[in-house]
């Protein structure tokens, strides 16, 4: 794990409470051996019905995902924060979190800021 000193960035806001680990990364994509590859799939399902963030082009290159409350909740998988790192996040900002996606997110150096 590296060490964080800081996070800055563009924000990527991500509107919606309770936003589950199975939205974030579907469960198909789960079998993988490495992480490797998990960005192509973040939040696919809701990609291919609603017009997303991730697919706006106003925030492409931005770094920093805002959430609002209970972002990352459901299954413990922590293919979900891999996924976001490997897309190019460098921290989260939310008004809360599930307590198994922080402790995910911490553990790989993905900070998940509660403001």
């Amino acid at each position: 794990m590296r060490k964080v000193t800081g996070a800055a960035g563009r924000g990527l806001p991500l509107r919606g409470n309770d936003i589950d680990t199975d939205r974030i990364m579907p469960a198909r994509f789960l079998r993988a051996i490495t992480f490797d590859g998990l960005e192509q799939h973040l939040f696919e399902d809701d990609r291919k019905t609603t017009q997303h963030p991730f697919d706006d082009s106003r925030y492409r290159g931005a770094s920093v995902l805002v959430v609002n409350s209970n972002f990352g909740c459901g299954s413990s998988r922590e293919h979900a924060p891999q996924g976001l790192q490997r897309w190019g996040i460098t921290a989260v900002v939310g008004e809360s979190f599930a307590e198994i996606f922080f402790g995910n997110s911490l553990m790989i150096g993905l900070p998940c800021v509660t403001a």
